[in-house]
């Protein structure tokens, strides 16, 4: 996975000004206040200790930096349609 994001990063000549880890999001190898954003799509709802993956993105966040998610549980959506 990632050597496709860097490939297509590379052909959209944004190499300069994106970079990619894979970590675990529990523990983001990179020092507090790294980021200006960041944004989880349908993963912390996975995360096994919700309040230390928010502690985490809080970590790595500059302040006032901007946090975005979005978060379905399918059997959640599936109980409010079916019923």
């Amino acid at each position: 996975m990632q050597s496709r994001a860097k490939k297509i990063t590379e052909e959209a000549g944004l190499s300069d000004q994106v970079s990619f880890i894979k970590a675990d999001f529990m523990h983001i190898p990179v020092p507090d206040n790294t980021y200006d954003a960041v944004y989880a799509i349908e993963a912390t709802c996975h995360s096994p200790d919700k309040a230390g993956c928010f502690a985490e993105i809080l970590r790595v966040l500059k302040p006032g930096g901007y946090f975005g998610a979005y978060e379905v549980r399918l059997h959640q959506f599936e109980k409010v349609i079916w019923s």
